[in-house]
């Protein structure tokens, strides 16, 4: 488990879509069905299942990695 900081916590109407800073890493956007009572400036405890884990390049590197 990673200890994360709630920065925001929006509802989208079909998911919610909450942002957490996680201990001495990264921020990561997570989508769940309900917010679980999170609310922005709380904090939570992620359990990361690789399998479910999803990664984009950044927007500066996309199209420098677009085929030529």
């Amino acid at each position: 488990a990673v200890r994360a900081e709630v920065l925001d916590v929006a509802d989208i109407g079909t998911y919610v879509s909450i942002t957490v800073q996680l201990a001495g890493g990264p921020e990561l956007q997570v989508r769940a069905a309900d917010a679980a009572g999170l609310a922005r400036g709380g904090s939570c405890r992620l359990d990361l299942d690789p399998a479910f884990i999803a990664l984009w390049p950044a927007a500066d590197d996309f199209p420098a990695r677009l085929p030529s």
